[in-house]
């Protein structure tokens, strides 16, 4: 899966662009600077970013390195830190300590049947 992904983000451009996903922007009044977020699928970083923004501390997994690698500058444009690890969501450990996040899915693009397998029962 890293290969299709790492392939289809091997381009300049932001392919979903670089303003945060529009649900997630609706609920920025649930937010509060220091609250933890943890970025499912971050991609190129638009979600990521945009909570970083809020002043959210935000981790941020993704398995393409080339999205990384944009998330990163982009994130740097905008003056933000996030934490990003590169990881696979079929086989990322969802039981983690100290996970109270808030989760920022984006998992439109990704197949039904790959959801159920990374969302823990």
């Amino acid at each position: 899966m890293s290969e299709f992904w790492n392939a289809r983000f091997d381009t300049p451009e932001y392919i979903f662009g670089t303003a945060p996903n529009a649900f997630l922007a609706t609920q920025a009044h649930r937010l509060r600077p220091g609250q933890r977020a943890l970025a499912v699928a971050d991609g190129e970083g638009r979600n990521g970013v945009w909570l970083a923004e809020q002043g959210l501390e935000v981790h941020a997994v993704e398995v393409a390195p080339n999205a990384i690698a944009k998330a990163r500058r982009l994130a740097t444009t905008r003056g933000v830190t996030l934490q990003i690890e590169e990881a696979d969501l079929l086989t990322w450990d969802w039981r983690r300590p100290n996970s109270m996040w808030w989760p920022a899915f984006s998992f439109n693009s990704a197949s039904r049947q790959n959801r159920r397998r990374s969302l823990p029962a």
